[in-house]
């Protein structure tokens, strides 16, 4: 189990028709809406956060202008360097060595893409990992922006 996060795109007379078929029928819609799958992310949980997402298997449509600003977040914390790196020895005899990130730059995380914590939502440290999903965010991101016609909406979709 865990977080996992779906963005769709769909045509806005599409979403706008299932939202009213939707509410029309108390919720249950039968309308055939499919969406198209434009990315899956798992536990990258700075997204809840970001967008303000608190359903659980609902969708909610996300602006261009904050996909924009999701972006800009990314770029900026993309742009940190870690100030060191920390080797850990397993029992098994591997190592691997982890970057590590400065304080100042993580309380900078924690105000552009905060981590939000829940029932297996996954790691909330400003960390390798977190910087790693940041810069996989944004490349994403960067692509659906270049991709996005005017008369799509972008949709988050979160199942946990």
């Amino acid at each position: 189990m865990g977080l996992d996060i779906y963005f769709h795109k769909t045509k806005r007379t599409e979403w706008e028709r299932f939202q009213n078929d939707t509410q029309a029928k108390s919720g249950n819609s039968s309308h055939d809406f499919e969406p198209e799958e434009i990315g899956y992310f798992r536990k990258v949980n700075f997204l809840m956060s970001f967008f303000d997402y608190d359903g659980n298997c609902e969708y909610k449509e996300i602006s261009r202008e904050r996909l924009q600003a999701l972006r800009d977040a990314c770029a900026e914390i993309a742009k940190m360097k870690p100030v060191r790196y920390e080797v850990t020895q397993y029992a098994y005899g591997g190592t691997d060595k982890v970057k590590v990130y400065s304080d100042a730059d993580q309380k900078r995380c924690a105000e552009l893409l905060p981590t939000q914590s829940g029932f297996f939502f996954g790691n909330t440290d400003y960390d390798q990992w977190y910087f790693d999903d940041v810069k996989e965010v944004f490349v994403w991101v960067d692509g659906v922006l270049s991709d996005l016609a005017d008369d799509e909406v972008v949709l988050m979709y979160c199942w946990w």
